[in-house]
């Protein structure tokens, strides 16, 4: 019965599907920007001592906590990439904490290229809702390729796209953004790194300070449910995720 409901919704959408997997929640059918997941709990005050990752504690639900919303882009315009698998395993992390997060993935490919005439016109409703969706997230989690020693220009674009305002200030401006990189070959696309943090830093973006999180060989790594299982790459992906919630819950309490 759900491989049916996948099915029916995969033919509606023409998307993937995406479960909620704390919870037992049901189904879920894409946006055309992206997709929900909550995952409930309580977040508690940051202290002196670290919590399970990035200063959380554990406790029981809580309905007056906010939601942190977290965008997830990958520079891979790729179905089942390497860098989405990172993403997943974001995800998965994130379904474990404490606290009630948000998750919403924009794929850079549903964006055209940018224009100045396109942007003029307003004609474009992807952009719109790219930028909407961004500057209402606590928080971005990007994992790219590395294209000849850079991000993708894919990702580039959308980047582009998103430090424009809408009226008002770019929707990077102030934005909490973790970066990861992860290719088949042996420096896990650690060489787009360096442009990526860049063009984020020029466009205002709060880039989370951690040490690099490179997968490499990538396509080698034991997976589960299209997330990344091997041990170590895990806990390198919980420290930076938690790292990323540290600085919005730090970013809050200011």
């Amino acid at each position: 019965m759900r491989a049916a409901s996948e099915s029916a919704c995969r033919t509606r959408c023409g998307s993937r599907v995406w479960r909620v997997r704390s919870g037992g929640g049901a189904g879920l059918c894409p946006r055309p920007s992206g997709v929900r997941v909550r995952h409930r709990g309580r977040l508690a005050p940051l202290r002196g001592g670290r919590g399970p990752v990035g200063g959380l504690s554990a406790g029981g639900p809580d309905e007056g906590v906010p939601v942190v919303k977290i965008v997830l882009m990958s520079g891979s315009t790729r179905q089942d990439s390497v860098n989405g698998a990172v993403l997943e395993t974001v995800r998965h992390t994130l379904a474990g904490l404490p606290g009630e997060h948000e998750t919403v993935s924009l794929a850079v490919a549903d964006l055209p290229f940018y224009e100045a005439e396109l942007e003029r016109s307003g004609a474009s409703a992807a952009v719109r809702a790219a930028q909407e969706l961004v500057a209402g997230a606590d928080a971005l989690f990007i994992s790219t390729p590395s294209y000849n020693g850079e991000m993708p220009g894919a990702l580039k674009n959308a980047l582009d796209w998103l430090s424009r305002g809408i009226g008002g200030p770019s929707a990077l401006t102030g934005k909490v953004t973790a970066v990861a990189s992860a290719s088949p070959g042996a420096r896990g696309a650690l060489d787009a790194q360096a442009g990526l943090v860049g063009v984020l830093t020029r466009c205002g973006a709060r880039v989370v300070e951690h040490e690099p999180v490179a997968v490499a060989g990538a396509g080698g790594k034991a997976t589960e449910d299209g997330r990344y299982t091997d041990p170590e790459l895990v806990a390198l992906v919980e420290s930076l995720t938690g790292a990323l919630l540290a600085e919005v819950a730090a970013g809050v309490l200011v």
